[in-house]
């Protein structure tokens, strides 16, 4: 697939989004703006890891092929389409905290997951085995609150979380673009 913008420049929009920052590039989050940081965690249940001042994003499972249709906010992603996840979350140790970040991806997001019910049922498939997740009715974004999330272009999320209690979590679900290629135009 021919790239018709540059990581930089894609980097910059995200950027510009969210107001600044600084950026990182790894592995398929290939930058991070705003509140949001690049940082696998080790368990990603309510009350763990928890910190003030970041929406803390990782990537999960990269290049799997679903073997169940997987439910995201925008529809039903088919069984047997390849797809790489990622989550992003927000547990303040001092509640209430709102945070805005942005994210960038290497491949086109193809649905964000942020109901709670969807989150726990899409562990399996898109957890990471080094990673412990939880099923708990409050992790998703809640209804009522600030929480929200904007899609910037094909390949770049801008979230916010408010959170009051809980924490907060979305999973972006991206095309899987295999290593060596840049799948966004």
């Amino acid at each position: 697939m021919k790239v018709t913008r540059s990581r930089a420049v894609q980097a910059a929009a995200i950027l510009a989004l969210v107001g600044g920052g600084a950026l990182t590039a790894l592995a398929s989050i290939v930058g991070v703006g705003g509140d949001a940081v690049e940082l696998v965690l080790n368990n990603v249940c309510d009350g763990q890891n928890q910190n003030d001042f970041d929406i803390r994003a990782f990537d999960e499972n990269q290049c799997i092929t679903l073997q169940n249709d997987l439910v995201t906010d925008q529809g039903v992603i088919p069984a047997g389409t390849e797809v790489s996840c990622h989550i992003a979350r927000s547990d303040p140790a001092n509640p209430p905290t709102t945070l805005e970040g942005g994210i960038l991806f290497d491949a086109p997001i193809l649905g964000v997951i942020s109901a709670s019910a969807d989150l726990n049922a899409s562990d399996d498939p898109c957890g990471l085995d080094t990673t412990t997740y939880c099923q708990e009715d409050f992790r998703g974004l809640e209804s009522g609150q600030a929480d929200a999330y904007q899609r910037s272009g094909d390949c770049g999320l801008k979230v916010r979380m408010e959170v009051t209690d809980f924490q907060d979590q979305v999973r972006i679900i991206t095309e899987c673009c295999p290593e060596g290629e840049e799948c966004c135009e």
